[in-house]
C-alpha cells in the first residue's frame, strides 16, 4: 500500500496547507489531515501567529502545557466563536460570559438625562487594552496592571475661545499600518459647545492620531474640521482600516486618506443610502436601494486620484459628493432583494468586515438589511415578530475583489451594532433587545434554524423570560 503524501509533507508546508483549509471541517471530516497534524507545535504555532494577527488575544495562560486538543479548540474559537456563544440548549438564552473582570477606576455620571452611550468602553482585540469613551474624554488602560496609560488632551481645544470646550462623541481604533508593536491608529469625532445662549453654533471635528497603549506615546496624524450639522452626535459608525479612516456623518458617509491629506464624501441620495468600509485598497460599497441591496467593489486608490480632495477643503464642503453609482467598479452583485418604501430613511443597515483567521487574502464581510419578507418568526417560538430583514453573507477575494459565496437568511428586526456588531463566526451581541439594555448573544443562521433572531421559547415550547435581579443588574434565565 503507498503512503499518503500528505502525511508526508514538511512540516513547514502542512502548516500552510492548514492555514488555507476551514479547519472545523478539517478536524471533523479529513482523517488524513486529522492524523497528518497530531502534532502540538504545529498547532501552536498557528496559535501564535493569529496571536501575532490580534484574531486571539495576546495572553493565553499556560500556552505551551496546553493538551492537542485544547491548542485545537482554541483555533477552532476563532472560527466558529466560543463554546458558550454555540450552545444548542434551546431553553437556554445565549448570553455573553464573563471570562475576566476589569474594573475602571472612572467616576462616572448618572441620573435622568445622561445617555448610556456617552460612556461606551472597547477593548483591543489583542486583550492588553481597554479605550474608555467617558463623558466626553477618551482614555486607555492596561489591563494586566489595571492602570490608566493616557487621557486624550484634544487639540482642537487650543483653537477655541475661552469658555468654548470639545467634546469627544464617538471614536474607533485599528492596527497600525507601519508600526509593530500595540501601535494603534486612533480616529476621533468630536464636537464643540460654545458658552450658553451666545448664538455662536456648534462645530465638528475629526482627529487621527498614532497611539501605543502599552506607553502612552502618541502623535496627531490629522486634524480637520467636518461639515456642521444640526444633530448633536454627529458621528456614527467609525472605523479605521490602515491608511484609511470612515465615518457617518448623517448627511453621508466620510472616507479619509489621513496619511495623503484627502478624503471622500459620499452623500446619501434617494435612490440609495451607502455604508462603506475597505480591504485591501478597494473600497466596499453598499448600496441599499428600493427593491435590492447591491455590494460594489471599488479601486480605491484609481478613486482617490479621480475623485478626492484636499482635506482642507472638508470644513467648507457644502454638499459637493462622489457619487458611488458613477464610480468604476472591479466588481457588482445583488446580495439581497429589499423592499424599503418611498420617503424611508433605510438606516437599519449595517456592514461587518472581517479577515478570515487562516486566510490573509480571503475576507468575510455580513450585510444586515431591511428586506422584503413580512412572515411571522415562528420558527423563533413568536408569532409577534415579523422577519422584516435580511442578513447576508459574502465572501471577498483580497487579491481579485471577487465577490463569492453570497448567501442570505431572514431576520427579525435587531439593535446591531455597527462596525462590529457581527463576529467573523457571525455572532452578534444585542445591546438593548426588545429596549430593555439586555445583553445577547445572536447565533448566525445555520442549516437546522437558517433564521437570524432571538429565540422565544424552549425546546418544550414554554417562552422564555430574562429577568434581572440584584442591584447590580444581574442576570437570570428562567422559564415562566
Amino acid at each position: 500500500m503507498m503512503p499518503n503524501r500528505v502525511t508526508t509533507l514538511p512540516e513547514d508546508i502542512l502548516f500552510s496547507v492548514l492555514r488555507w483549509c476551514d479547519v472545523a471541517s478539517v478536524i471533523s471530516t479529513c482523517r488524513t489531515l486529522r492524523e497528518a497534524s497530531r502534532e502540538t507545535h504545529v498547532w501552536r504555532a498557528l496559535i501564535r501567529e493569529l496571536q501575532s494577527n490580534w484574531v486571539l488575544e495576546s495572553s493565553i495562560p499556560n500556552l505551551g502545557e496546553l493538551s492537542l486538543d485544547q491548542l485545537i479548540n482554541l483555533v477552532k474559537r476563532a472560527v466558529q466563536g466560543p463554546d458558550s456563544w454555540n450552545r444548542t440548549d434551546a431553553s437556554e438564552w445565549l448570553t455573553p460570559v464573563v471570562s475576566k473582570t476589569f474594573q475602571i477606576g472612572a467616576n462616572i455620571p448618572s441620573g435622568p438625562g445622561i445617555l448610556t452611550w456617552e460612556n461606551d468602553a472597547r477593548l483591543v482585540p489583542n486583550g492588553k487594552f481597554v479605550l474608555f469613551m467617558k463623558w466626553g474624554t477618551l482614555e486607555s488602560y492596561d489591563v494586566a496592571k489595571n492602570k490608566l496609560v493616557w487621557t486624550y488632551i484634544s487639540p482642537v481645544q487650543a483653537l477655541l475661545p475661552p469658555q468654548h470646550y470639545c467634546a469627544v462623541r464617538d471614536f474607533a481604533f485599528g492596527k497600525h499600518p507601519d508600526k509593530g508593536g500595540d501601535w494603534l491608529v486612533v480616529m476621533i469625532g468630536e464636537r464643540t459647545y460654545p458658552p450658553h445662549a451666545s448664538g455662536l453654533s456648534r462645530q465638528n471635528y475629526m482627529t487621527i492620531l498614532e497611539l501605543d497603549p502599552s506607553s502612552g506615546n502618541h502623535a496627531p496624524l490629522l486634524v480637520t474640521r467636518t461639515p456642521s450639522t444640526s444633530f448633536d452626535n454627529p458621528f456614527s459608525r467609525l472605523s479605521v482600516d490602515g491608511d484609511f479612516a470612515i465615518a457617518d456623518c448623517g448627511p453621508g458617509n466620510l472616507l479619509v486618506d489621513w496619511r495623503a491629506g484627502r478624503y471622500l464624501w459620499f452623500k446619501q441620495s434617494e435612490v440609495y443610502r451607502w455604508r462603506i468600509t475597505v480591504v485591501l485598497r478597494r473600497a466596499l460599497i453598499v448600496a441599499v436601494g428600493q427593491h435590492a441591496t447591491e455590494l460594489w467593489v471599488v479601486p480605491i486608490i484609481d478613486t482617490f486620484e479621480k475623485c478626492g480632495r484636499p482635506i482642507t477643503e472638508l470644513e467648507h464642503d457644502e454638499g459637493t459628493s462622489t457619487l458611488p453609482s458613477a464610480l468604476r467598479r472591479s466588481a457588482a452583485r445583488t446580495v439581497a432583494h429589499t423592499f424599503t418604501p418611498s420617503g424611508s430613511s433605510k438606516n437599519d443597515v449595517e456592514i461587518s468586515l472581517h479577515q478570515s483567521p487562516l486566510s490573509p487574502d480571503i475576507w468575510r464581510l455580513w450585510v444586515y438589511t431591511v428586506g422584503d419578507n413580512q412572515k411571522s418568526a415562528s420558527d423563533l417560538g413568536s408569532n409577534e415578530s415579523k422577519l422584516t430583514h435580511v442578513l447576508c453573507r459574502c465572501k471577498i477575494d483580497g487579491s481579485t475583489g471577487e465577490i463569492k459565496n453570497v448567501s442570505s437568511a431572514p431576520s427579525e428586526s435587531l439593535y446591531v451594532r455597527a462596525p462590529n456588531g457581527l463576529s467573523y463566526s457571525g455572532h452578534a451581541q444585542i445591546f438593548d433587545a426588545y429596549g430593555r439594555r439586555w445583553q445577547l448573544i445572536v447565533p448566525p443562521p445555520s442549516p437546522e434554524r437558517y433564521i437570524f433572531g432571538i429565540r422565544h421559547r424552549n425546546k418544550n415550547g414554554d417562552p422564555l423570560k430574562l429577568t434581572r435581579t440584584g442591584s447590580r443588574g444581574k442576570l437570570e434565565r428562567r422559564s415562566v
